[in-house]
């Protein structure tokens, strides 16, 4: 018998490693195409949503149509909280004097000693959660310069509107229907450019009567039964919360009553 050589040794179990890998290679691929197959015939569920327009009846999808959940992360004082995304900020903001009230619309954000990205030991002097006012006292393309405490801070712009949106609504008291699936929010202002909008909590179906208490420009403040996280406990309480006026089909008889606003 003729006695192989090193060189055809080698040879051969190369050749075996490699029929080893196109073999592993082809049951590779044989459970792609099976698992390709399983979501073609399955398909993709849908995340029920709203919308501000009620230009569709069909259940719209991407960042601004999405319901936040019920459960949310703990913040400082016990009550839900979705932080918002760090976002690229200034580096060195400029500040413009401005003299406004601002208006606390995520249910929790926190107020800074200076403005940075990364949040550094002693760089948080406070906390705000949803519903807190704010004296800005300064603007840069980012932040709001804010007194806190008698002390200057700074507040991103991502988690506060102007107040005079929420004073700008006159006090009404009467039911109304929802004729389109609507987003409910913190605040009467939709975020059309953010990813991450922390103004939804919750969504009203069609068909949906609610109670109104305030009319303002294209919004209606309505009473909005809203469920969080409190001390590990589930908490459901009426809010007084924002939706858009196109989605409402019957404004029924809306009694304009004397604005108490504080």
């Amino acid at each position: 018998m003729k006695q192989e050589s090193v060189a055809d040794l080698r040879y051969k179990v190369a050749g075996m490693k490699i029929k080893e890998e196109l073999y592993m290679n082809k049951k590779i691929l044989a459970t792609l195409v099976a698992g390709l197959a399983l979501v073609s015939a399955v398909g993709c569920a849908k995340t029920p949503g709203g919308t501000e327009t009620g230009a569709t009846s069909t259940y719209p999808t991407g960042p601004n149509y999405s319901v936040e959940p019920a459960t949310l992360p703990q913040g400082p004082g016990g009550d839900s909280t979705a932080a918002p995304v760090e976002e690229t900020l200034e580096a060195n903001p400029t500040f413009s004097d401005i003299s406004m009230t601002l208006y606390v619309y995520v249910a929790n954000g926190n107020i800074r000693s200076k403005t940075e990205t990364v949040l550094t030991e002693g760089a948080i002097c406070g906390y705000v959660k949803e519903g807190d006012t704010l004296a800005a006292t300064g603007e840069s393309k980012e932040w709001y310069r804010v007194l806190y405490n008698e002390k200057t801070c700074y507040v991103r712009k991502s988690i506060v509107c102007d107040n005079a949106l929420i004073d700008a609504f006159q006090d009404v008291r009467d039911e109304v229907t929802i004729s389109q699936n609507v987003n409910v929010r913190s605040m009467p202002k939709a975020i059309k450019s953010s990813a991450n909008d922390l103004s939804i909590r919750g969504t009203l179906l069609k068909g949906t009567k609610v109670t109104r208490t305030g009319i303002g420009d294209g919004w209606s403040r309505v009473l909005f039964s809203y469920t969080y996280t409190k001390d590990g406990a589930k908490v459901t309480e009426d809010r007084e919360y924002y939706i858009s006026n196109e989605c409402i089909a019957e404004a029924g008889t809306a009694t304009a009553t004397e604005a108490s606003k504080s």
